[in-house]
């Protein structure tokens, strides 16, 4: 085996992990089980697309503050992967809370646009 495969495999890991949360969100390619879910009413679902939001930004916020912890910790002692590379530990570390960050902007601009759409619903209601 090449020297260092395993270490950029674990980095290479994170980046993929991490880092495709926000992308699947923004594509939408997330399983859903709509077998209840499409039998809502179009305002029942927007409710329940805004609940998925907000505890979502809940979940990858406490993912930040112990991923950032973590990161910091690792950083700062110059951790290096136990191999045959050195190879510093705190680089694949350093994408959990970048990934989390880009899910929560993400979260909070589909929470933003099932909130519009809400009270597009609600405006249209009225007339």
């Amino acid at each position: 085996p090449l020297p260092g495969g395993t270490e950029i495999t674990a980095v290479c890991l994170s980046y993929i992990a991490f880092m495709s949360y926000a992308y699947g969100l923004i594509t939408n390619s997330y399983v859903k089980v709509e077998v209840f879910y499409l039998r809502f009413s179009r305002t029942l679902r927007i409710i329940i697309d805004i609940f998925t939001c907000l505890c979502g930004l809940l979940v990858f916020y406490v993912i930040i503050k112990g991923g950032w912890a973590m990161f910091y910790k690792s950083f700062v002692a110059k951790e290096l992967m136990p191999a045959s590379v050195e190879f510093p530990y705190w680089l694949p570390k350093m994408f959990v809370p970048l990934g989390s960050f880009f899910m929560i902007i993400q979260c909070f601009i589909q929470c933003l646009g099932s909130i519009c759409r809400f009270i597009e619903k609600e405006d249209t209601a009225h007339e």
